[in-house]
């Protein structure tokens, strides 16, 4: 298996790009011209198309005009999905998939298993493609030791990555690896491939977040209380701008650039801005935000306990504890505009219960995708939520389409 990682090394070394897949084409997901599109953590969105990571699952694809919520980015009807010689993007045997997007192609960050040297080392790879998967084409490969992070940054022809390593404390000999001493350096390659270079290379803790914008770098350092420093680095200069945010209530959670602004949120449910006069606050304590469309989140009413019941833990032997129900009603959906900063605040309409919790999991200029329960419903008789296409009529909120 070692072999097999050096040879791969040593071709792009050399230039080489391995096409590895000829994945069918779908024009379902648009021409191959360039369209607006932007990043996050979760995934990525180009025009109407989302492609949202899940920890331990495979990409998955929306967009409002199909029918049809989709799993992974081969479209090819005939692919296993299962070859080592012949790697496609939904291929089960590369885990912890994350993509970015330059607006054109899509680029994905995977840890191979079938690399592992005889050391135990693992490795990590960047593949690029076109937006419904095919030209399936590696990039790069490197090893995931130390503080290895799946999340990829996009910028002005680059992608950032964290390149893992274990600092001077490392013990090969000890029974843990602590966290200590995992650390990493913030790399980039080219979309088109080749040499990598050190963006950042002072050590990383764990816990550290890297971002980027066209003009900037942005580093979240984890510290001693709930609290996050934020350094924002000029990428020509190195200059460090120290702890830009020190009055953000709570921890600092990621950077968007979206709608050609960089939008700061946090865990605590507080969004950021920047101008010229620094960060400036837009919204605060609204929970999770979702970029697409505008700036959505939800507004919610108070918790009601319901009771409690025996349900299965899903531990061997059929365990059971005590499960705890509420309600927790989703009173509206709201919308930032991403220009003036207006919020507009859109009621639940007829098509969905009064008790109905909503979870936004991605929206568009052409409707929202949103994850419904229900914990009464869920209480009384174990039923389970459903996703649907939420629109918009008359100022409130309808259910244009339910997915099976």
């Amino acid at each position: 298996m070692a072999r097999r990682s050096y040879r791969i090394d040593a071709l792009l070394v050399a230039g080489i790009l391995l096409v590895l897949s000829s994945c069918s084409s779908d024009d379902s997901y648009g021409s191959a011209e360039s369209m607006e599109y932007f990043n996050s953590q979760s995934g990525c969105q180009i025009g109407d198309t989302c492609y949202m990571n899940f920890a331990g699952m495979d990409i998955q694809v929306w967009n409002p005009g199909w029918e049809e919520m989709r799993v992974g980015l081969c479209c090819d009807p005939l692919c296993s999905h299962d070859s080592t010689d012949s790697l496609c993007p939904s291929a089960a045997n590369l885990w912890a998939k994350t993509v970015v997007t330059d607006g054109t192609r899509l680029y994905m960050n995977v840890l191979n298993p079938a690399l592992t040297d005889e050391n135990g080392t693992m490795y990590r790879q960047i593949f690029s493609m076109n937006r419904d998967g095919s030209a399936f084409t590696l990039l790069h490969t490197y090893d995931a030791t130390g503080n290895s992070s799946p999340y990829m940054q996009y910028a002005d022809g680059y992608l950032y990555f964290q390149q893992g390593f274990y600092n001077e404390n490392y013990d090969p000999m000890a029974e843990y690896t602590a966290s200590a001493v995992q650390s990493a350096h913030i790399m980039r390659i080219s979309v088109d491939g080749g040499k990598t270079e050190t963006v950042l290379s002072e050590e990383l803790d764990i816990g550290s977040s890297f971002f980027v914008d066209a003009e900037q770098y942005y580093l979240f350092s984890p510290g001693f209380t709930n609290m996050t420093r934020l350094d924002v680095i000029d990428p020509d200069t190195k200059a460090v701008t120290e702890n830009v945010l020190p009055a953000a209530n709570g921890e600092l959670y990621e950077i968007t650039v979206y709608a050609g602004k960089t939008w700061l949120s946090t865990l605590d449910g507080d969004l950021y801005v920047l101008s010229d006069d620094g960060f400036a606050l837009v919204c605060e304590d609204k929970g999770r935000y979702t970029f697409g469309g505008g700036i959505w989140y939800t507004e919610e009413a108070e918790p009601l306990y319901l009771g409690a019941k025996e349900m299965p833990t899903g531990a061997p032997g059929g365990e059971t504890a005590q499960r705890a129900y509420y309600v927790t009603a989703t009173t509206a959906l709201c919308r930032i505009d991403p220009l003036d900063h207006n919020i507009t605040e859109y009621a639940l309409g007829a098509d969905f219960d009064p008790e109905d919790t909503i979870i936004i999991a991605c929206a568009t200029d052409s409707g929202i995708l949103a994850d419904v329960s229900n914990g009464r419903a869920a209480f009384a008789s174990d039923a389970e939520g459903y996703s649907c296409l939420v629109g918009i009529a008359d100022g409130k909120l309808t259910q244009e389409k339910i997915y099976e």
